[in-house]
């Protein structure tokens, strides 16, 4: 049993560094005077933060720095040799073997097993090996897609866990993301020896790998991905840092804060959206953004414009006047909004004067990627066809299934309500069959009693979606995300900044239908940008926090973490549930002692030392219990919501002072170190000055 002594021997303050307040009113985008004083001093004022921030990048020890982006629904590695940190480059397709569908960047995250659970293929390749099996014989396969979602929509992880392939078959999910982790591995070693100027090879060791993950994911993903990169051989428990994971949407915003015009796409679009006849949400989905007001009429733009005009009414040759040519000033406050496949991540930095980025506000987001517009188009044939029949086809005919499945993404990625009528998508025979020869009606016919004018039967023999169908499908997930913005915009966090601009990244950030509704909510308020390489930005940013992991500086904590100890009993505060007597003294066990609190700012590399008091100076060794909560308040390690996080085991050796009631109680200490994207813990014994590292464990016992 351990007793509380002291406080912690250093304390966190408040926030500091706000951005200077701004006026109300937003200035006018539209100049393009010449350079007056000001903006000379601010030219200045960037050149020596980007010196200032180069002076701190840290020489990497590393001959190459080796990102993974492991995407829900697509995934690719990018790279940059140490001598060379500026030169980013992407995979290679040469060394894919097979062309991607998508991105020759990027392949589709689909993992092809034997049936005895050996690595076949990955990507685009998988995908066509399978699809040209026959149905039989693919049941004899496991195939895997989508399961990165797995990590964040499980309640509980653990040790053993399994993935269900597409015939039913199970797997340890363990080695299915192994597998994964393991192909980028050996195609990304393979690149970096083809070009390496040096005549040694580029081993295991010479590599610093970085692995991306959902700002969102809980503690327990993020250690499971952990383990899966370790199975996988990118790293070894005896050099854990040679693997950072690196949070999506702060890779993204490294990348974002060096972006130059030339990177991004000009806000044509939101002129062309105020022209389309279809309204892309309802009016009760979405409102306005709690800063914005509008800027103008929402009607036509004017017929005396001749050039595309921006979200802000402004001519495209104003651009320059509100991004930065270089880079982001000190003082600027951004938002990163990253639209994946499988899960939205957001955060809002604050540039420092240094150039390092500071977290305003814990990330956030959820599961409303690209994968809930193929939910909704599932539920829409469920309506169509009956629950019990699409089921029965997927169970029958999986192959099938996921032809229908990649006809309908195909189709989801290239629609553009301004340009696209009407969408055909070809239903697989196998389904038209399994229909008629249970129902004894046509497709057709089940299409007409479904209801929707919007949704057809065309002369082609095709399911014809016509625009405003296709837009039922994006609402629910596009309004869920332009609420959460709105919702992030009114925290009390942001009052004394201005958020200057939005940056959009990620797969689903290509999507126009996305774009257009972000930029009609958010462009009256903020600079909407989204870079050309909207899909790799998370991929180059990770590249280059893996060059430099300070170039985020304070974070926000995840969680409440703190430690389980006793008080002496104060029966005004105290439940009496809770005492115990030990010796004559009355204490309160189960105490949940905070180091940090949920959302506090956190510098990077930032320790917390708590000591404590051993109940008996005769102990040989002593435990400590970690426990954290999502809860800010929290007083007791009962209390809902607390969990417990790992142990610490800390050997004693004799104790050098008496434990009579003239002797001194023996004293342990804890230290926790924040501000990465993993905390680390260590015990010590000031008597012997013994130590003791705790290897946190998140994962639930199953």
């Amino acid at each position: 049993m351990t007793t509380k002594m002291a406080t912690s021997t250093s304390r966190l303050s408040g926030e500091s560094g706000s951005s200077p307040s701004a006026k109300k009113t937003k200035k006018s985008i539209l100049s393009t005077s010449k350079l007056s004083s000001s903006k000379l001093k601010k030219t200045e004022q960037k050149k020596r933060m980007i010196q200032d921030l180069a002076s701190r990048i840290p020489t990497c020890e590393y001959s190459a720095v080796v990102a993974i982006d492991f995407g829900t629904t697509y995934s690719g590695y990018a790279y940059a040799f140490s001598s060379d940190p500026t030169n980013v480059r992407v995979m290679d397709p040469r060394y894919l073997g097979v062309k991607s569908s998508y991105s020759p960047a990027q392949q589709p995250t689909v993992l092809l097993l034997s049936e005895d659970e050996e690595f076949h293929s990955f990507g685009s390749e998988a995908q066509e090996f399978y699809r040209d099996l026959d149905e039989e014989e693919c049941l004899k396969w496991l195939y895997f897609e989508k399961f990165k979602m797995e990590l964040h929509t499980r309640e509980n992880l653990y040790d053993g866990m399994e993935l269900i392939a597409a015939n039913g078959q199970t797997v340890s999910a363990s080695k299915v993301f192994a597998h994964a982790l393991r192909y980028f591995k050996v195609l990304s070693q393979r690149e970096l020896n083809d070009l390496s100027t040096s005549p040694l090879r580029v081993s295991d060791d010479d590599i610093q790998w970085v692995i991306t993950i959902p700002a969102i994911w809980r503690p327990s993903a993020r250690q499971f991905m952990r383990k899966a990169a370790i199975e996988a051989g990118l790293v070894t428990t005896a050099n854990p840092k040679q693997l950072i994971l690196a949070l999506e949407p702060e890779a993204a915003s490294i990348y974002c804060q060096q972006l130059q015009l030339r990177d991004c796409i000009p806000q044509s679009l939101h002129a062309e959206t105020q022209r389309t006849p279809y309204q892309i949400f309802s009016s009760s989905s979405t409102s306005s953004s709690p800063s914005s007001s509008p800027s103008g009429s929402p009607g036509h733009p004017s017929s005396a414009s001749s050039s595309p005009s921006l979200s802000n009414s402004s001519s495209i040759e104003a651009l320059p006047s509100y991004l930065p040519a270089t880079s982001l000033l000190p003082g600027t406050s951004y938002m990163v909004v990253d639209c994946g496949g499988g899960t939205i991540d957001l955060t809002v930095h604050y540039v420092e004067e240094n150039g390092s980025l500071k977290e305003i506000c814990k990330s956030s987001g959820g599961a409303w990627g690209s994968i809930g517009v193929d939910c909704q188009f599932e539920m829409m044939l469920v309506s169509i066809f009956t629950e019990k029949l699409i089921q029965e086809f997927i169970d029958h005919h999986p192959v099938s299934w996921l032809e229908l499945m990649k006809g309908f993404e195909a189709k989801k990625r290239a629609f553009n309500p301004l340009r696209h009528h009407a969408s055909n998508i070809s239903l697989p025979f196998a389904l038209i069959q399994h229909y008629t020869s249970k129902t004894r009606r046509s497709v057709e016919q089940a299409i007409r009693m479904y209801g929707d004018p919007d949704v057809q039967w065309s002369s082609q023999g095709m399911l014809r979606l016509l625009t405003p169908a296709m837009l039922k499908l994006f609402n629910p997930v596009i309004s869920t995300i332009v609420k959460h913005i709105q919702r992030i915009l009114s925290h009390s966090y942001l009052s004394q900044h201005v958020i200057k601009y939005l940056f959009l990244v990620g797969g689903f950030a290509e999507s126009p239908v996305l774009q257009s509704a972000i930029r009609d909510a958010f462009g009256s308020s903020m600079n909407i940008v989204i870079p050309h390489d909207m899909s790799l930005s998370i991929l180059k940013g990770a590249v280059q926090y893996g060059l430099n992991p300070r170039a985020i500086n304070i974070r926000r904590s995840v969680l409440t973490y703190g430690v389980a100890c006793l008080h002496k009993f104060d029966p005004s505060i105290h439940p009496i549930e809770k005492k115990v007597s030990k010796d004559g003294t009355d204490w309160c066990t189960q105490i949940f002692d905070v180091f940090v609190r949920t959302d506090q700012p956190i510098p990077q590399g930032h320790s917390i030392t708590r000591s404590y008091k051993l109940a008996r100076s005769s102990l040989q060794s002593t435990v400590l219990t970690l426990f954290a909560s999502q809860n800010k308040d929290v007083r007791y390690v009962t209390d809902p919501g607390v969990k417990k996080i790992g142990e610490l085991h800390l050997g004693l050796p004799s104790p050098t002072h008496s434990s009579g009631p003239e002797g001194k109680l023996r004293e342990v200490s804890m230290t926790m170190t924040f501000g990465d994207t993993e905390i680390s813990v260590k015990g010590r014994d000031p008597d012997s000055g013994h130590t003791a590292l705790v290897q946190i464990d998140f994962l639930c016992k199953k």
